[in-house]
């Protein structure tokens, strides 16, 4: 019986997940309406044009997610099915970039995997307080409305540094139990990915420092594994993002302008107004209120029970709040990273909720009944939340309503000037117009990538060839 709950329930979680998630894959197709996504992909686009590995961005800098998309990319122009070989790699990216469903959708796989794997590690190492506490815990990230919201688009980078710091969390549990100099080369190790996935990935160092200073900080060959752990740190971020060190001054001039003082929608205010403003969305966009109660009081519990378990968990989550609070901007989707550590110790949480329970244990079939109720109180904020957000979703997007009503009631060779989030119209239908140098100019027929593009600026749009579309 144990046997089997060990595979049904994690395998439950996991199917509710994948139905989540698997539909926006495609949602929005074969419409380009996110323009973040549009950036990321036209950064491989370039890279497969000029033939070089260079991103020649580095923002975020999502440097695992530009190569796993580049690989992608690759193998699909390598193994094409006989009869769609293709003349030259333009003539592939030319392909590409005339539908956003070859476009997309390779990269949007990738994220669905990364969030499984999220998904997957928040129940491994939510194990450390029993199995209800995992399935607790999986599925409080499961339904968390923000990481529905945001999906499988490409942009991501969240989910996948999240992946990558809780792997740095699972070794650095173990090292807690038994000491050895490959948990702290894992650690650092993934502490470079998480690094070169994006930058506030490196807080995570913390959580190898912290594991040192619990667990015999007076051992010199310790001291020398945590020095290793630094050093597989710069190695493993060389290896998934060699042009961040190669190409220093763009990655630099790319994190000023990451770090720029003010956005239309999305400029912070002060640093104690910011840190609340995160810790309001983890409640309301990640684990709900009652989630986030039952996560303060698992943190609390834990840190009596198994105090060294709770530094590590809590470490990362705390200073990466006062580090986001710390900037000029903020965004909801920042928070991605923080709702698995939430979700673990709202699973400890429950777990001692649970062992108030034990004088129904002589009727094992009340104390599961009033296991189930409890866990559904506090799986119903986010849930009703995520029913909302799948809901909205599955609207049709606003753009694409206005696109078909100007080709269903536009007369034909008509003028728009329409900016770079608008509706998607058919240029050759329609005459778009730019504003380039203080005067309106038609834009150019055709495909952005019927040219070698040298380079692709943050914000670039493109015109993609076969439909035609803006």
């Amino acid at each position: 019986m144990r046997q089997r709950l060990d595979f049904l329930l994690p395998t439950l979680v996991l199917g509710l997940a994948a139905a989540i998630h698997l539909p926006s894959i495609t949602n929005g197709l074969p419409y380009y309406l996110n323009i973040d996504e549009v950036n990321r992909i036209t950064t491989v686009f370039s890279m497969m044009s000029r033939d070089s590995l260079n991103p020649e961005w580095f923002g975020h800098p999502a440097q695992p997610i530009i190569y796993a998309v580049y690989a992608s990319y690759k193998l699909l122009y390598l193994f094409a099915p006989t009869g769609t070989e293709y003349e030259s790699m333009s003539h592939f990216v030319q392909f590409l970039a005339s539908d956003a469903g070859y476009a997309l959708i390779p990269g949007r796989v990738i994220m669905f995997v990364a969030i499984l794997l999220v998904i997957f590690l928040t129940y491994r190492i939510s194990l450390i307080n029993g199995k209800i506490a995992a399935g607790l815990a999986a599925s409080l990230v499961v339904l968390s409305p923000v990481f529905v919201r945001e999906g499988t688009a490409i942009r991501n980078s969240d989910v996948v540094m999240a992946f990558f710091v809780l792997l740095v969390l699972r070794f650095a549990l173990r090292e807690l139990n038994q000491s050895s100099l490959k948990n702290f080369l894992a650690m650092g190790a993934f502490v470079g990915i998480a690094g070169a996935t994006k930058y506030p990935g490196l807080v995570s160092a913390a959580i190898p420092i912290a594991v040192y200073a619990v667990t015999r900080p007076t051992d010199l060959k310790r001291l020398g594994w945590l020095l290793l752990a630094g050093v597989a740190s710069i190695v493993a971020s060389f290896a998934v993002g060699p042009y961040l060190f190669i190409d220093l001054g763009e990655m630099l001039s790319s994190v000023v302008g990451e770090a720029r003082p003010s956005h239309l929608s999305a400029t912070g205010e002060a640093f104690f107004a910011d840190a609340l403003w995160f810790l309001k969305r983890i409640t309301g966009s990640g684990v709900g209120v009652a989630g986030t109660v039952l996560a303060v009081f698992g943190f609390i519990a834990m840190s009596r029970k198994a105090p060294k378990q709770a530094l590590l968990i809590g470490i990362f989550p705390v200073l990466l709040v006062l580090f986001l609070s710390s900037l000029h901007l903020r965004w909801e989707r920042w928070i991605i990273p923080l709702i698995p550590f939430a979700a673990i110790f709202a699973g400890a949480g429950f777990s001692f909720l649970c062992a108030l329970l034990r004088p129904y244990r002589s009727n094992s079939r009340m104390r599961g009944i009033v296991l189930i109720a409890v866990g559904s109180l506090f799986l119903a904020t986010p849930a009703i939340a995520t029913f909302n957000t799948l809901k909205s979703k599955a609207l049709p997007d606003t753009r694409v309503l206005a696109a078909e009503w100007i080709e269903q009631n536009i007369e034909k060779k008509s003028g728009f000037w329409i900016e770079m989030h608008g509706p998607q119209i058919p240029v050759n239908d329609y005459r778009v117009f730019d504003i380039r140098g203080g005067r309106l100019i038609v834009r150019r027929q055709g495909s952005g990538f019927l040219r070698p593009i040298p380079r692709v600026k943050f914000g670039e749009v493109f015109l993609v060839s076969t439909e035609g579309r803006l």
